[in-house]
């Protein structure tokens, strides 16, 4: 079944994705997407309800394992992108509106994607129909505490015969604003945290203000091109070069009490962070028809360099300058994959898919660091066995994929994967080892209606290798180096869904929800327990965490206005509830997932007038429970308050437009709880509690875009 909207209804015929019987596709033609005035393609997927989160959550960079299995739910000409190193959202950003055809939803999987609820393809025109079109933005940003820069982007597209390709550079000078409730906590510009510490008494130790400013940039290159040979044919190659310098720096004003409460010194600590981050990756995938069959061949090239100086000092309130610490790092990152895989009909309804992937990932890192350990007012170099550290992994995977459309309402996906990976270091102790994995997944879907779908998934997963964690690191908050950890396993899941949609007649959007049940092995998110130092202490390096249980659900909504008298206006919400079971390693006793919130609540309201051209948004996101860290000797909780972002945004004519953003508006606060003991957790003698609350800025920006 396919649904058209617009006036280019014919447009629907034209499917470079092959969707399956079962599968239901609406198209988005341009007769819809004339009422905006849009600039580029992210701004059109914008303006179809239930598409902003799969933007959102696109976000980051694609850190699965491998190329994966094509689980990505937002494709360009029925193909993924072959990159790891840039999102779908941000490739999109680059393409201009003019250069697109039509947007098409296909709820039920593709010869590409395989089981996702919702497939986003973007189809460009024509080489033949697109002709040279820019596309550009600049961007004023500046925040409450008169910090301001400019920065944006620009592409440009084009085709010469069978070739079409896209070029854009892009100049970022803040960190992303986190849209995902579990993203990152490093999305600021400044930032300002009351650190307190207190006796085990509760009489306060310590009161520490801090100050954060962090300045950041990163310059991205990105080229991506098609070739279409005839016939079904086809090449495709991207390349990005990506440069990210950041300088950080924060002060620390300490007071400084006795147990009694009486005040015995003061002093400001200073300390100064700059690290870079260079990525040159290069992707592509040949398709070649063999009579019935489709054989396609991916690969991919990424290395990333990564530099980091820190250094910190104290000034006492005598004067005195006191060297606290310094060290830095020089870190090396490969990876080289190839894919191919052979699709072929076997019957009616049925078809098989074969294939194969090897690839190699390394490491190299050397790490200097330099602390006062003899109290002498100099810093010594601290020696690390494993201060020159090397990793390589080298990984093969086979796999067999059967997708049966058993019939219009019924479709079964069963695929199976058997991987094994033989990892080498330099680590005396453990130079080398192997790993096996077999990675079993089942997809039913059933459509009960035209507008009701039923899912049930049952899926193990493998996850990608940090290297990162097998070599040592720092610990700059503790003045302590962490041991890396060769032994590390990869992560594995064992999880079962249960998935549920419903659309709304006439386009009026969608309804979902799930539960879940999911089994987590050798998370390497945490420590683990590992011997004794010089002085008899416990001590712990990086480890896999136990067994970890989730299980939970969340519904989701994202409907359009129209029968409230608000055409072209949508309200988003989705609200997830997940509880988690472990056994935590230094207390031996049950608690929660490490990383994982308890509940998470995102707010969405968008509303695009077509007459005036104006568009405007509000939403929100919040979270509720804790993440934790455990140590040997620290129990840390971190808890965040819900976040306030809005928009408006006018057509100004002649292909330009003018947006305001607003991030952080209520100038949410970010929580840390930490107690620190003497010996360790499980003897339960406390040093010191901490208490941190933080506050990051309200950001702004101001964006003109338009077409040339």
């Amino acid at each position: 079944m396919a649904l058209s909207l617009g006036a280019n209804a014919a447009l629907a015929a034209q499917e470079p994705v092959t969707a399956p019987a079962e599968a239901t596709t609406q198209v988005y033609d341009l007769a819809y997407f004339s009422q905006y005035d849009l600039s580029n393609a992210e701004d059109m997927l914008r303006r179809i309800p239930g598409v902003a989160a799969l933007l959102d959550s696109s976000g980051g960079p694609n850190q699965a394992r491998g190329l994966g299995a094509g689980t990505e739910q937002i494709l360009i000409d029925g193909k993924r992108l072959t990159s790891k190193s840039t999102s779908a959202a941000a490739s999109l950003r680059r393409i201009a509106a003019s250069s697109v055809a039509r947007v098409e939803l296909i709820r039920g999987s593709t010869d590409e994607v395989r089981s996702e609820g919702l497939v986003v393809n973007v189809v460009l025109k024509d080489g033949a129909d697109l002709g040279g079109v820019g596309n550009f933005e600049i961007v004023g940003r500046f925040d409450e505490d008169g910090w301001w820069d400019v920065d944006g982007l620009v592409s440009w597209s084009d085709s010469i015969g069978r070739l079409s390709y896209v070029l854009g550079f892009e100049n970022a000078t803040w960190s992303p604003v986190g849209l995902d409730p579990n993203s990152g906590t490093s999305d600021w510009s400044r930032r300002f945290r009351d650190e307190r510490f207190f006796y085990p008494s509760g009489a306060t130790q310590e009161l520490r203000p801090q100050r954060w400013r962090r300045e950041f940039e990163r310059n991205t290159f990105t080229a991506n091109g098609a070739y279409d040979f005839g016939g079904g044919d086809s090449l495709r190659l991207n390349g990005l070069y990506q440069n990210n310098p950041v300088k950080q720096t924060d002060v620390t004003d300490q007071s400084r009490f006795s147990p009694a409460g009486v005040l015995t010194g003061t002093a400001t600590e200073f300390r100064y962070n700059k690290n870079r981050a260079d990525t040159l990756e290069l992707g592509g995938e040949l398709e070649k028809k063999l009579a019935a069959a489709t054989l396609k061949v991916i690969g991919l090239h990424t290395r990333t360099h990564v530099t980091q100086f820190d250094f910190r000092n104290r000034t006492e309130s005598s004067g005195a300058l006191v060297e606290l610490g310094r060290n830095g790092f020089d870190q090396r990152k490969g990876e080289d994959v190839i894919q191919p895989s052979l699709t072929l009909p076997i019957a009616a309804g049925q078809t098989l898919t074969l294939g194969g992937e090897g690839a190699i990932n390394t490491l190299d890192q050397t790490i200097d660091v330099f602390s006062d350990t003899d109290r002498d007012g100099r810093l010594e170099q601290i020696a690390i066995p494993t201060a020159f550290a090397q990793v390589k992994e080298r990984r093969g995977e086979i796999f067999v994929t059967h997708s049966w459309h058993v019939s219009q309402r019924l479709s079964v996906e069963s695929s199976l994967y058997f991987e094994i990976s033989r990892i080498t270091t330099n680590y005396p102790e453990i130079p080398v080892r192997t790993v096996k994995f077999l990675k079993p997944r089942v997809d039913i879907r059933y459509s009960l209606t035209d507008l009701d779908r039923l899912r049930l998934t049952l899926n193990r997963n493998v996850g990608q290798l940090d290297f990162s964690v097998f070599v040592p690191a720092y610990n700059v908050v503790d003045s302590r180096i962490d041991l890396g950890n060769p032994t590390l396993k990869p992560s594995s899941t064992d999880t079962v869904t249960a998935h549920w949609e419903h659309r709304l007649p006439n386009d009026g959007g969608t309804i979902q929800g799930r539960i879940f049940h999911t089994r987590l092995y050798n998370v390497a998110n945490g420590f683990e327990p590992f011997g004794f130092d010089a002085a008899g202490l416990p001590r712990s390096r990086r480890g896999n965490t136990p067994l970890t249980i989730f299980y939970g659900g969340e519904f989701n909504a994202s409907v359009r206005l129209t029968p409230l008298g608000l055409p072209n206006a949508q309200l988003t919400g989705s609200f997830a509830r997940t509880d988690t079971r472990a056994m935590d390693l230094f207390t031996l006793r049950p608690r929660k997932g490490l990383t994982t919130w308890n509940n998470e609540v995102a707010l969405g309201f968008r509303h695009d007038l077509t007459r005036p051209r104006v568009s405007y948004g509000i939403d929100y996101l919040d979270v509720g429970g804790e993440q934790l860290v455990s140590d040997v000797r620290q129990w840390e909780t971190f808890t965040r308050g819900g976040r306030v972002n809005a928009f408006i945004e006018k057509a100004l004519g002649g292909d330009l437009s003018l947006r305001f953003d607003a991030y952080n508006l209520n100038g949410a606060h970010e929580y840390r709880h930490r107690t620190l003991y003497s010996i360790s957790q499980l003897d339960g003698t406390v040093s010191r509690t901490e208490s941190f609350v933080e506050v990051r800025d309200r950001r702004f920006a101001l964006r003109l875009r338009g077409k040339f």
